[in-house]
């Protein structure tokens, strides 16, 4: 059986990243993250493949997290954006999330 909470949080550590920035990259919640690593869920394995994507990892063969060809900071083969673009991106995703979340609700 896949240990989807190791895998998730082995990526997200490697990745160097907060539980609330591996949600908000994979477009779910970081209580789903918090759920997922601490085995109180069980992903989909779509959404294990989505969490992994997002942190530049997928699974391997023998169903361990490895590293992929493509870094999930680019914007295209072969472009680096810098700081501060990275960072309006990921304000444009707050803000998308945002209007989807109020969306939903109504």
């Amino acid at each position: 059986m896949i240990d989807a909470a190791a895998l998730v949080r082995e990526a997200r550590r490697r990745q160097g990243i907060s539980q609330a920035q591996l949600a908000l990259r994979a477009g779910t919640s970081q209580h789903a993250v918090s759920l997922i690593e601490r085995g109180l869920r069980r992903p989909s394995l779509d959404t294990l493949d989505r969490l992994l994507l997002v942190t530049g990892h997928r699974l391997g063969g023998g169903l361990e997290v490895v590293e992929t060809e493509e870094d999930p900071i680019h914007l295209a083969a072969g472009q680096r954006r810098d700081a501060g673009e990275r960072l309006a991106q990921g304000f444009a995703w707050g803000e998308f999330a945002h209007d989807f979340r109020g969306a939903a609700r109504r």
